[in-house]
């Protein structure tokens, strides 16, 4: 059980800071991840039925996964890598938080594979291809995994063209609409557009976010963006890597 502050409330990550606190050794917690108070067990994904197959369309059990942060602040441990084929889900979780993270990005790892060539509405948010939107949070955080897009650029079905690729397959990885707190520190890599794309669409009595905290991760060789920014009073970056963004191309 992990019964102290992670990290201690002073928001001045240091890299001891990604190891110690949430590992998998950890079951439960009574204390809290970031400035999310969470006390209980902690979920892992393959507790609510997500499977390391890369064949098996996990988008279901993200489903049950959010489903449940609708009613409850949850802490989910990513005990693996697991691939989406559908995505496209879209919940508000009436103000909840949700943590998400991992041992590493190398271990913990969501993998979007749309093959479709059906023209998405250009690249808007609420119309393009994306694992999920995820509407109204409290805090949301994704420390210590990955979030990547594997449908190459140049041929997600055999149909698209580089000229209108970024409008196939997977366009985004998670759109966040509406939150209070956004903690990242992962790795984004491989989207048709944008990884992680922020955006407050105001129908949640907000019209700006509140505050994202950048403590580090790797944001590389997306179409357009790893982390896309805007609507948000406060934005602290304590660390990254930002490169290879904005390419056409085959992904690196």
């Amino acid at each position: 059980t992990l019964d102290v502050p992670f990290p201690d409330g002073s928001f001045i990550p240091t890299v001891a800071k990604r190891t110690v606190g949430l590992t998998s050794a950890v079951t439960s917690v009574n204390g809290e991840i970031g400035d999310v108070k969470v006390k209980g067990v902690i979920i892992t994904c393959t507790s609510l039925g997500f499977s390391t197959d890369p064949t098996v369309d996990n988008t279901p059990m993200l489903a049950a996964l959010l489903n449940t942060a609708m009613a409850k602040d949850v802490a989910v441990y990513v005990d693996g890598i697991f691939y989406f084929k559908s995505g496209n889900l879209d919940v508000n979780l009436n103000k909840h938080s949700i943590v998400s993270y991992g041992d590493n990005e190398a271990t913990s790892a969501f993998l979007y594979e749309r093959a479709s060539g059906n023209k998405t509405s250009y690249v808007e948010d609420d119309f393009a291809n994306k694992i999920a939107t995820i509407r109204n949070t409290g805090t949301i955080a994704f420390q210590r995994v990955a979030i990547k897009g594997i449908t190459s650029l140049d041929n997600p079905n055999g149909a698209a063209t580089n000229t209108d690729a970024v409008y196939h397959g997977d366009v985004f990885g998670f759109v966040l609409d509406s939150f209070e707190h956004l903690i990242v520190d992962a790795e984004v890599a491989g989207f048709n557009y944008r990884g992680i794309s922020v955006k407050c669409s105001g129908s949640y009595g907000r019209t700006q976010n509140g505050r994202v905290s950048v403590l580090g991760g790797e944001y590389h060789h997306n179409k357009g963006s790893g982390l896309w920014i805007r609507y948000t009073d406060t934005v602290e970056v304590f660390g990254g890597s930002f490169h290879h963004n904005g390419l056409l191309g085959q992904m690196g």
